[in-house]
């Protein structure tokens, strides 16, 4: 029995070192792995603002060309480009701000974040 509890302490003493050791070893890399983290973020961000600028650009111009040529009879065809150019236009700008707090505040980006995932 004496045996049994001694093996039983040593197999607990090494989970218990080696779960240390993995507390540390997260320790030192959380600050590598959030860093990299907001650059993956920083980078998606900024690509879906350039997507979504070019594309309301695009739609802007389409509206403007339909308005000057005059080839569209109903109104309609006016409105659904008006309101793609607004859409992407506010998505475009949400992502701008997104990318601004990213390099101007990193932490209140941080905890915003983190708080979106909890919900």
């Amino acid at each position: 029995m004496e045996n049994t509890d001694k093996v039983l302490a040593e197999l607990v003493n090494k989970a218990l070192s080696g779960m240390d050791g993995l507390v540390d070893f997260g320790k030192d890399q959380l600050p590598t792995v959030i860093e990299q983290l907001m650059l993956w973020q920083l980078w998606v961000t900024s690509l879906l603002f350039i997507l979504f600028l070019t594309l309301a650009l695009l739609a802007g111009y389409t509206w403007k060309k339909a308005i000057e040529s005059n080839i569209y009879n109903e109104g309609g065809i006016y409105i659904v480009l008006f309101v793609v150019v607004c859409v992407l236009g506010f998505i475009s700008l949400r992502c701008a701000f997104t990318v601004i707090q990213i390099v101007v505040a990193p932490k209140v980006w941080l905890i915003e974040y983190a708080a979106s995932l909890i919900r």
